[in-house]
């Protein structure tokens, strides 16, 4: 090893996910001095976008399809499934930073709910009487709810306490409150019953908006074409233009948050002492055994399945579907994204899976079993991920890290809680 450079920065940002490539663009725009580092030899981190032997590299396996071998560079293929809303502050932030004349994309055309069987998901009070889920009944009370959307978009609207509260006074039952909550909100559980309904109640009328805003779309939801990693090297590449510098490949030696120093080594194997002034960490990062304090606690795993499926002729295009979790008999729903060759995800006749949910007992593939079997799968890759729970200290602000949740909104909403916690307007 070379002998040790000892420089200084403002900033330290460990990991390119897409919380940690939008905070340094944004830092960087402020002409504050930044370094990005990422032990990775490639951008995104969580959100990392692999060929299809990259895949089989990343899971240690070998493959005897030669046909995917062979065709392996026409493979994008996500780690993680977050889908765009249309009507939403990170895709108006992508097009502010005119991240969008970077980064093509593709509508997901459908969106669905699994119970007992696929049912479209209604998008507004006509097609909630056409919704062979929804019985006769209902289906006038969930029209009624959904015609009060417009009441509740409006200034003054006085929610009641819980948002199961909200969904009593329409007399809405079990079936139709989790298709609204899981189907339309996109909870991933049933802790939302228990909250302010403006919670949920902004996510329904994002929902709406999204549709209503775009050539009356079939889905809201729209996906970056040759995956999520794009959007973070977008966001690399605007904040490389305001001055942020970038060591990825990077071994991370010693992270002192006491003098605020963190020791490197480069991939040309020199040292590099860094001194800032605040870090800002991917929790994965403070799992590492080179630390002096702040290790990260695990607050829950997350099954993630990545499947190659064949062309599934009866469909469109790309489309996401929840498993509701009730008909699972799970405590949370599981979340399937399928893109197609649209998206640049893979060749035309195949399709690409990625599930993800929370493991809730100690055989997640026993769990995921009855999913994958509705899919006509020729290959699928299973693996756990940890979500930390961290606390921030005066010189370390973690961000949230890549959790079950399938919205990428929550990316925008952790990006303005760190830059809060650093002062940055």
């Amino acid at each position: 090893m070379q002998k040790t450079n000892i420089e200084e920065y403002d900033y330290v940002i460990l990991g390119t996910g897409l919380s940690e490539s939008i905070i340094s663009m944004l830092i960087a725009e402020k002409r504050k001095k930044v370094l990005v580092v990422d032990r990775f030899q490639c951008y995104g981190s969580e959100f990392a976008t692999l060929s299809y032997v990259e895949l089989l590299e990343h899971f240690g396996i070998k493959s005897n399809e030669v046909d995917l071998v062979t065709k392996t560079r026409e493979f994008n293929i996500d780690l993680t499934p977050k889908l765009l809303m249309n009507e939403s502050d990170l895709k108006n932030l992508i097009v502010e930073k005119e991240i969008h004349k970077i980064v093509g994309f593709s509508a997901v055309v459908g969106s669905y709910l699994y119970n007992s069987k696929l049912h479209v998901i209604p998008r507004n009070e006509a097609q909630s009487m056409q919704c062979s889920a929804i019985g006769f009944i209902q289906k006038t009370k969930v029209a009624r709810f959904f015609y009060n959307l417009r009441h509740v978009a409006k200034r003054g609207y006085v929610y009641k306490k819980r948002m199961i509260d909200e969904f009593n006074m329409f007399g809405l039952d079990k079936l139709a409150v989790d298709f609204i909550g899981h189907g339309i909100a996109m909870e991933v559980d049933n802790e939302y019953l228990k909250k302010c309904p403006k919670i949920t109640y902004n996510k329904i009328l994002r929902y709406v908006q999204s549709i209503v805003s775009y050539d009356n779309s079939e889905s809201p939801f729209i996906y970056p074409h040759y995956g999520l990693s794009d959007i973070c090297q977008a966001f690399v590449r605007k904040a490389a233009c305001n001055g942020a510098e970038f060591m990825i490949n990077t071994k991370i030696m010693c992270i002192n948050t006491q003098n605020n120093t963190i020791n490197l080594i480069d991939p040309d194997g020199n040292g590099h002492e860094i001194k800032y002034g605040k870090m800002v960490a991917d929790p994965s990062y403070f799992t590492l055994d080179i630390l002096d304090c702040c290790k990260s606690v695990v607050s829950k795993r997350i099954i993630r399945c990545i499947m190659i499926l064949k062309k599934n002729k009866k469909y469109l295009g790309s489309r996401n579907i929840t498993f509701l979790h009730s008909s699972l008999n799970r405590s949370n729903d599981v979340f399937v994204v399928v893109l197609d060759s649209k998206t640049r995800a893979c060749p035309p006749e195949y399709e690409i899976g990625i599930l993800s949910t929370v493991q809730e007992t100690d055989n997640p593939e026993a769990e995921i079993a009855p999913i994958l079997s509705k899919f006509d799968t020729i290959k699928h890759f299973i693996e756990i991920r940890n979500v930390y729970a961290n606390d921030d200290t005066e010189s370390v602000i973690f961000t949230t890290g890549v959790n079950e949740n399938p919205m990428m909104d929550e990316i925008y909403d952790d990006v303005q809680t760190v830059l809060k916690k650093l002062d940055i307007n």
